[in-house]
């Protein structure tokens, strides 16, 4: 079960796509691998609806490093829910405290009503970093 949920609740895309939505501080420091769920009332018509969520301004997916299409958290032409997206880039372990996660629409495909959700565990220290 997570410690945190972060919520992007979108009913339309404004501008170029970029910093949809609020941005959040984290409050202390979460684990990656999380999982994001992604959800569009309406689906998209004309291509896939693909999103990416940035830790300071970089992004937590290989995808949009590499810009491979299928590697961010997408929805398919007509598909309106992806429940379990859980790729994150592998050099990405920890978001640590203070860093401000931003979400950006790729590509809405017509999409619209779209909820983009992160889920994370707190990160767990050792005993050196609590004796500190």
């Amino acid at each position: 079960m997570a410690d945190r949920i972060f919520v992007w609740s979108l009913d339309t895309i404004s501008g170029d796509g970029t910093g949809q939505g609020p941005s959040y501080v984290l409050d202390q420091d979460y684990a990656l691998p999380g999982k994001v769920r992604l959800y569009a009332k309406r689906a998209p018509g004309y291509n896939s609806l693909r999103v990416d969520i940035k830790a300071d301004g970089v992004s937590i997916f290989n995808a949009a490093i590499r810009s491979a299409s299928a590697s961010v958290p997408s929805l398919q032409k007509g598909q309106q829910l992806e429940e379990d997206w859980d790729s994150f880039l592998d050099s990405i372990r920890r978001l640590d405290r203070y860093s401000v996660l931003t979400c950006d629409v790729l590509d809405s495909g017509g999409a619209s009503g779209i909820t983009v959700s992160l889920e994370l565990e707190a990160a767990v220290s050792s005993g050196a970093e609590q004796a500190s």
